[in-house]
């Protein structure tokens, strides 16, 4: 690539320049490759969609930049939800750690993008066409929340918690399947308790498809009707979920939080007070 980025327009530091250059070659016709950045990247990794004449993949890699504010973020919300007094940990996970989980679950047959390249500090996977759950359940289509429940409750049947799930880290692909992406955060207790992450997990995504939901009244029915009786039946401690929903509403709702640029208005929270008391209400009804 020359330069740092020059051959694809992307102004790049230059060991991700080498990296990216590296990763192409690892792609049958990666010479001739298209290379964007998604339409919302994270804050802890470079990501580069790389589309090929035969297809494309995905180019992961960790920032240089300190993770300090990430780390004061996340843990923010888990204080809030009293994670820390549940004897729950969380880490952000190295690449290499990240890689390590992945080809763990998909030992399990889970739906994670294949993993195509590990590059060390590096790594190729396979790129989903479709859309994240984040943007269906923005634009009103509130399917896709039972199916991504149906898929964590999956995960958690081989033992497997994402972690992190909060709509933007599920796309949906073409066959309408829910595939989850990016496992930077990892979740675990120091003293096992049964039913603790996968509540947590549950919880995590319920409360942010409320909180970004074009249709919070239409959100609330579905859960209250179809998925609040599909988690009973599965299993669910459905008060340990209202519970995290109750501490995730407290953190969001809270204007002077860590990291509180990376969120929503504070403007938008205040029409969201009432339903997050409905969704716990609800979840806690006997």
């Amino acid at each position: 690539m020359g330069k740092p980025g020059n051959g694809h327009g992307l102004a790049l530091p230059q060991p991700v320049a080498e990296a990216l250059q590296l990763a192409l070659q690892c792609l049958q016709g990666g010479e001739a490759a298209r290379v964007r950045g998604p339409d919302n990247e994270g804050a802890l990794n470079h990501v580069f969609l790389i589309e090929t004449p035969g297809g494309g993949a995905v180019f992961r890699m960790r920032r240089e930049a300190s993770s300090e504010q990430i780390f004061d973020y996340l843990d923010g919300i888990y204080r809030c939800t009293a994670f820390h007094d549940m004897s729950g940990v969380f880490r952000l996970r190295s690449l290499q750690q990240e890689i390590a989980f992945m080809r763990r679950a998909l030992a399990c047959n889970l739906p994670l993008p294949q993993l195509l390249q590990d590059g060390g500090d590096w790594m190729l996977i396979e790129l989903i066409s479709g859309r994240t759950a984040y943007a269906a359940v923005k634009h009103g289509d509130l399917g896709v929340i039972p199916k991504v429940i149906e898929a964590l409750h999956a995960a958690h049947c081989q033992g497997v918690v994402y972690g992190d799930r909060w709509g933007d880290n599920e796309v949906i692909d073409a066959d309408g399947r829910v595939r989850p992406i990016d496992f930077d955060v990892e979740w675990s207790l120091t003293k096992p308790q049964a039913g603790v992450l996968e509540a947590m997990e549950v919880g995590v995504y319920l409360f942010n498809a409320l909180r970004l939901t074009s249709n919070r009244p239409g959100m609330l029915g579905l859960t209250r009707h179809r998925i609040i009786p599909q988690l009973r039946a599965w299993g669910y401690d459905t008060h340990l979920v209202a519970h995290f929903v109750e501490g995730l509403a407290r953190f969001y709702l809270d204007p002077d939080k860590p990291g509180n640029a990376w969120s929503l208005p504070a403007s938008l929270y205040v029409s969201l007070a009432d339903p997050a008391d409905d969704l716990t209400r609800f979840l806690r009804a006997a």
